[in-house]
C-alpha cells in the first residue's frame, strides 16, 4: 500500500489519516462483525482519511497532557476531561482536529461528532477549551485507558484512566445461616464476596446483651472458625465485605450452642411462720429448654388453689428462666425439702432447698443489777490538821468496813453481786484519792 505523500512547504505537512488510521482499522474490523458502520460513517471516515493538514513544525500542541484517573461506580456517568487551547481548535479549526480513542484503539469521536455506535457516549463542550467525553451508565467493560488527541507535531495526547468500581456483593456463604452445635464441637462460618476492587471480609460478633458493643473477632478472610465451642459463644455473627465503595455487603449468622440444663438456687434455706405465704425460686439455664417441675416428697407439685407455679424470662438472657412456686398459706405438712428439676434432650439437672417453720417464742431481756451504799458519815473536806488526821483514820475505817457492807441488788446469778462489789471498791478508792488531793 502506497503511503500518503508528505510535501514540504514553509512548515511540515502531515495527513490526519496518520492520527486516526490505527483507530479506524480497529473500528472497521469490529464494525464488520457487528454491522455498526453505516454509509454516513464510511463517508465521514473516508473524508478524514484523505484529508491533509498544514502544521508548523514543533508547534506547541496546546493540550493538557496530565494523566488522570477517574473512578466511577458502575451504573453512574463518567466524565473524562480533555482541555485544548481554542487558539488551535477555533482559530485554526480547518487544520487541527480533536479525537477520542477507546482502550481498544477504536475511534470514538472526530471533533465533536460521535463515530462509535454507542449512544451512551458523547462529547460535551461547556466552554470552548473543553472536549470532555461523557459515558453514561458505565459498565465494568468500559474500564481502561482513553486518549484525547490533537494532530499537532508531535501529536498531543492526554491519557485518562477510567476505573469502574462495583460495590461488594456476597455471592456465597454458609447455609443454613442458623447453625446449631453441641458444646465442645467446632463451628465454621464461610463468606465469599465479589466487587471492584476486590473486597476485604471482616468478622464481627453481635452480642445479645445490650450492654456489650459490636466486637470484631477472628482474622480478615472468608472463613471464621470457632473451636471447642461453649455456651458463652452462642450469639449472632456478621461477615462484612468492604472495598471502599458503598454500601458494604453484610451477611448475618446465628450460632446456637446446645447443652444440658443447669439448675441453681438463690437461697437453699427458707423460714416462714405457720399460716403465712411464701415463694420459692430456682434459675434454669438450658439450650434447648425442656420440662421444668417442682417436686415434694417424690411427687410433682401441680397448680392448685394453694400452690401456684410461675415461669419468667430473664432480660437479655434467653437461655435462662426463673421457675417459681408460690404457697399461699403454709400448713404443718408444707415444711421440708423442695426440689427444682429441669430436663431437656441432653440431660437432667436438679437442686433442693429446705423450708423451715419460723418460731414465735421470744425471751425477756435481763434486768441490770443495782447497789445501795451509805456515805453520810464521810466528810470530804477538813479545815485543821487534827481534823485531817481524824478524817484519815475514818476513811481507813470506811475502806475496811466497805468489805462488810451489806449490798442490796436485783437480778439473777452471782455475776451481778460480784459486779456490785467491784464497783463499790473502786468508787471508795476514787473518793479517797480526791480527799488526799484536796487536803495536801
Amino acid at each position: 500500500m502506497t503511503r500518503p505523500v508528505m510535501k514540504r512547504y514553509h512548515g511540515e505537512r502531515r495527513p490526519l489519516s496518520g492520527l486516526v488510521k490505527p483507530a479506524l482499522a480497529s473500528m472497521v474490523k469490529r464494525d464488520q462483525r457487528s454491522g455498526w458502520c453505516g454509509a454516513g460513517q464510511v463517508l465521514l471516515v473516508l473524508l478524514v482519511l484523505f484529508s491533509q493538514t498544514d502544521c508548523v513544525k514543533n508547534i506547541n500542541n496546546g493540550i493538557d497532557e496530565t494523566i488522570m484517573t477517574i473512578r466511577v461506580v458502575k451504573g453512574l456517568m463518567a466524565v473524562l476531561p480533555c482541555t485544548v487551547s481554542p487558539d488551535l481548535t477555533e482559530k485554526l479549526a480547518d487544520q487541527y482536529k480533536v479525537v477520542w480513542v477507546s482502550p481498544l484503539e477504536t475511534l470514538i469521536s472526530l471533533v465533536d461528532r460521535r463515530i462509535i455506535n454507542d449512544d451512551r457516549m458523547s462529547i460535551e463542550r461547556n466552554v470552548l477549551k473543553d472536549w470532555n467525553l461523557h459515558i453514561r451508565n458505565v459498565s465494568l467493560s468500559d474500564a481502561g485507558v482513553y486518549k484525547c488527541q490533537i494532530n499537532t507535531i508531535p501529536v498531543g495526547t492526554k491519557k485518562v484512566i477510567l476505573e469502574v468500581q462495583e460495590p461488594p456483593r456476597i455471592i456465597d456463604h454458609t447455609f443454613p445461616i442458623e447453625v446449631e452445635r453441641p458444646e465442645g464441637e467446632a463451628v465454621d462460618l464461610f463468606c465469599n464476596a465479589t466487587g471492584t476492587p476486590k473486597p476485604e471480609i471482616s468478622w464481627y460478633r453481635i452480642h445479645k446483651k445490650a450492654q456489650y458493643p459490636r466486637e470484631r473477632v477472628g482474622s480478615v478472610g472468608e472463613l471464621l472458625q470457632i473451636k471447642n465451642i461453649s455456651k458463652n459463644c452462642a450469639d449472632y455473627y456478621e461477615c462484612v465485605a468492604d472495598n471502599g465503595v458503598s454500601p458494604n455487603a453484610i451477611q448475618t449468622f446465628k450460632v446456637t450452642v446446645i447443652y444440658p440444663p443447669i439448675v441453681t438456687l438463690s437461697n437453699d434455706r427458707l423460714n416462714q411462720h405457720l399460716g403465712k405465704g411464701t415463694a420459692l425460686e430456682c434459675y434454669v439455664n438450658a439450650s434447648p429448654h425442656g420440662e421444668v417441675r417442682w417436686i415434694r416428697a417424690g411427687q410433682k407439685i401441680p397448680n392448685d388453689p394453694n400452690y401456684e407455679v410461675t415461669l419468667y424470662d430473664v432480660t437479655n438472657e434467653p437461655e435462662t428462666l426463673i421457675f417459681g412456686l408460690k404457697i399461699l398459706k403454709l400448713n404443718s405438712q408444707d415444711y421440708g425439702a423442695y426440689t427444682c428439676e429441669a430436663t431437656n434432650t441432653l440431660g437432667t439437672s436438679s437442686a433442693t432447698m429446705m423450708l423451715y417453720e419460723l418460731s414465735t417464742t421470744t425471751q425477756a431481756p435481763p434486768t441490770p443489777a443495782t447497789t445501795v451504799s451509805n456515805y453520810d458519815h464521810f466528810k470530804p473536806f477538813a479545815n485543821t490538821k487534827a481534823d485531817q488526821n481524824s478524817d484519815t483514820s475514818k476513811a481507813g475505817a470506811l475502806l475496811t468496813s466497805q468489805k462488810d457492807k451489806k449490798t442490796v441488788h436485783t437480778g439473777r446469778g452471782d455475776n451481778s453481786s460480784n459486779s456490785s462489789h467491784t464497783w463499790s471498791w473502786w468508787s471508795t478508792c476514787f473518793i479517797l484519792a480526791i480527799y488526799h488531793l484536796v487536803t495536801s
